[in-house]
């Protein structure tokens, strides 16, 4: 309990964010200075790197992430296995920044979600929804020798919201303005926007799952042409885009989103990738065509949730992060659909464009020990909208 005392009593932390994707293809770690302020907190970022699992490691998530894997041994081994695989990160992590992990305050981690389970239901008597992270979190904690707070999307759904996504939370404290309204989207392999209100009301801002970001490129890619991402939405530029299939789609999307505000692979798996392909080549016989409607329908998707859940302001500005955010036909689209916004990526901001997740999962582990130190008072309603961790001594 002496270095939960001690992180307590200091204004200013060094942070280290942990995450890994949908894709599962790698670890996403960054660090962060964090420091509570009278106005709120201030976040400087030190630095990120991604580490890449394995292809066999990438593999076997892929294979537990089915809905359909029922092996409980293989997952509780994997959970633990990939708790050292997230240490490991950590400590090259520091190591790159000049820092010794004994450096580091506190790791705030997100693990690799095998299973989100947004939708109720009913089962002995209750309404109970369900999400698994995996990479345990004591694991990490107990070989770094730092406390580590996790199971953020857990704590959400046990306080009746739906695990995701949490990062509009975030966004909040990294992106918003006062005289603007924003809105920060996250294209990772499910894409997320949210809407951040001028006026720097902490209470009105509000988020969602868009549907499918990389995930349905990125598994028509490797399908038709051997390769993992669309670099730079070369692909989507050559083809053409299939209305029917683009429409019938975008109806799904709306009508999923309708009844919650959370996806995840459970929706846009393998078998939902299929049925694109099968649908789209009842109209042509060009893969750059399937590339481009399906990055399309990533596009449109956003500027369809907008329309229909955000529009209490139009937007001034719209902030992009994630991986695709480098997808150049994607961003075209979304300057278009969004115009007279301005659309730009976050690293303009001052934050890399593939660490604002991982940096999410820092400053989320720093608000948790914010509340535990009684000294939360100038975050505003910060008792109902910070998203708190399970807490893991080393």
């Amino acid at each position: 309990m002496l270095g939960l005392k001690r992180i307590l009593g200091k204004k200013k932390l060094k942070v280290l964010g942990l995450m890994s994707g949908t894709s599962a293809n790698g670890i996403d770690a960054c660090t962060a200075e964090i420091e509570k302020k009278k106005a709120g907190i201030r976040i400087k970022q030190i630095g990120f790197r991604t580490f890449e699992f394995p292809s066999s490691l990438q593999k076997k998530i892929l294979k537990v992430s089915d809905p359909g894997y029922q092996n409980i041994d293989q997952v509780i081994r994997l959970d633990f296995l990939l708790g050292e695989y997230f240490a490991d990160a950590a400590k090259k992590m520091a190591q790159s920044c000049g820092l010794n992990i004994k450096d580091i305050d506190l790791i705030g981690s997100h693990g690799q979600t095998v299973r989100h389970l947004p939708q109720q239901k009913k089962m002995g008597g209750y309404l109970v929804r369900g999400t698994l992270q995996i990479g345990e979190p004591q694991v990490i904690s107990s070989r770094t020798g730092v406390i580590t707070v996790a199971d953020f999307r857990r704590k959400e759904i046990a306080e009746g919201g739906e695990g995701a996504p949490l990062t509009p939370l975030a966004h909040f404290y990294l992106f918003n303005k006062k005289e603007k309204n924003q809105g920060a989207l996250n294209i990772g392999g499910i894409a997320n926007l949210t809407f951040l209100p001028r006026g720097k009301r902490i209470e009105k801002v509000w988020g969602m799952d868009t549907g499918p970001g990389n995930m349905l490129i990125d598994n028509l890619m490797r399908k038709f042409f051997k390769k993992n991402y669309d670099k730079d939405g070369k692909t989507a530029f050559k083809g053409e885009i299939i209305e029917p299939v683009l429409d019938h789609y975008q109806k799904k999307i709306l009508f999923l989103l309708k009844k919650r505000r959370s996806t995840g692979r459970e929706d846009f798996d393998e078998k939902f990738t299929e049925d694109f392909v099968r649908k789209t080549l009842e109209y042509t016989s060009k893969p750059e065509d399937v590339i481009k409607t399906a990055s399309e329908l990533t596009a449109r998707s956003v500027y369809l949730v907008y329309e229909n859940f955000f529009r209490s302001g139009e937007l001034d500005e719209l902030i992009l992060c994630g991986g695709g955010a480098l997808n150049r036909y994607i961003v075209k689209r979304l300057k278009e659909l969004f115009y007279p916004a301005k659309v730009y990526v976050s690293d303009e901001l001052g934050y890399n464009h593939s660490a604002v997740e991982s940096l999410s999962f820092a400053i989320f582990a720093f608000l948790t020990c914010l509340q535990l130190s009684g000294d939360s008072s100038p975050l505003t309603d910060i008792s109902q909208s910070t998203i708190s961790g399970k807490i893991c001594l080393p």
